[in-house]
């Protein structure tokens, strides 16, 4: 069991007052309705049923079971139901005997109950009865907090000196150059002139100074 009997509520949405509630596009509902079989909330950890106060920005995590058709979802999707949904979302996909967990590190913006989605996180793909994940923490800012650093599983460094803040954006600048050296290393493959090559291999040595400046750092 991923979390403990009192927090189980288990009440199966109809997607179409889901797919209300969420504000999705007409493209999130098409994919909602194409890849998604039952939607549950499975879930509602606060403090009657942990027994963790609330924290200042999460005052309860709600969890949300996906039983997928096919062992995906895209993150655009996800990145919309939490962005229009005004609470802390932890995502349970669930295909067959597997499952995946997913949340997301957001922003609450200032104007509107609606969020701004910095990053998601995924698990691997495992046996729904391997699933395991702690409740830690003195209120449930840090549960919440906790529970991305699990889910990112050493993608994110947090130390006393560093707030998850500030290692998600560290993690998101990495990306980003990862990204661009990736798309470089291609170009150098394909170049065949070698004034090119030089002037893409000298880029190339900037960013990996720089992705070893922010790993340093």
């Amino acid at each position: 069991m991923l979390f403990s009997e009192k927090t189980k509520l288990n009440k199966i949405m109809p997607k179409a007052k889901f797919m209300k509630f969420a504000n999705l596009s007409s493209v999130g509902r098409n994919e909602l309705q194409a890849n998604i079989e039952r939607l549950i909330l499975a879930n509602i950890l606060r403090k009657d049923t942990i027994n963790i106060e609330q924290g200042k920005a999460v005052k309860e995590i709600n969890v949300f079971e996906f039983v997928l058709k096919e062992k995906k979802l895209s993150d655009n999707l996800i990145k919309e139901i939490d962005s229009n949904i005004p609470k802390y979302i932890l995502f349970l996909l669930r295909h067959k005997d597997e499952a995946q967990i997913v949340i997301s590190y957001k922003e609450k913006s200032l104007n509107s109950d609606r969020y701004k989605v910095l990053k998601i996180y995924r698990s691997e793909w495992q046996c729904f009865d391997s699933i395991k994940l702690e409740i830690i923490g003195l209120n449930l800012d840090t549960v919440f907090n906790n529970l991305i650093s699990q889910i990112a599983c050493g993608n994110i460094v947090i130390t006393e000196e560093t707030s998850i803040k500030d290692a998600i954006e560290k993690s998101i600048d990495i990306d980003k150059i990862n990204r661009k050296i990736s798309q470089l290393e291609n170009r150098i493959k394909k170049e065949t002139q070698f004034n090119k090559q030089l002037e893409l291999k000298k880029e190339l040595k900037e960013l990996q100074v720089q992705l070893e400046g922010i790993h340093n750092g």
